[in-house]
């Protein structure tokens, strides 16, 4: 019975190690200008302005029906929604440092 446990237990950390290393999350990658609005409506002004290139590490989405409103992290941390402008997601490895922290998130739109 030990040894059976043993191999269970061996099988488990295996499966938790591959899945860990196969696991990706999203992070939004601005193609122009886009405005990152501290409510998840357009508001008079922004409370950043991403420029092209940079990224944000998506923390979630709201599907307001009519939209959807993407919350960001961005690295300086400010924390806010990206609802329209020209943009991309990228797939990243949850264990890369260089885009944030690994927070999974469902958008029904993407």
């Amino acid at each position: 019975m030990k040894k059976f446990l043993g191999l269970l237990l061996a099988l488990v950390v295996i499966f938790a190690v591959i899945a860990g290393f196969a696991a990706e999350r999203f992070v939004l990658l601005a193609k122009s200008d886009v405005a990152v609005d501290s409510y998840p409506v357009p508001g008079p002004a922004p409370v950043a302005k991403m420029q092209a290139g940079e990224r944000a590490t998506v923390l979630s989405c709201d599907d307001l029906k009519s939209y959807p409103a993407l919350h960001v992290r961005l690295k300086n941390g400010i924390e806010g929604y990206v609802i329209d402008g020209s943009y991309e997601f990228i797939s990243v490895s949850i264990w890369d440092s260089s885009s944030g922290s690994p927070i999974v998130f469902f958008c029904p739109k993407y």
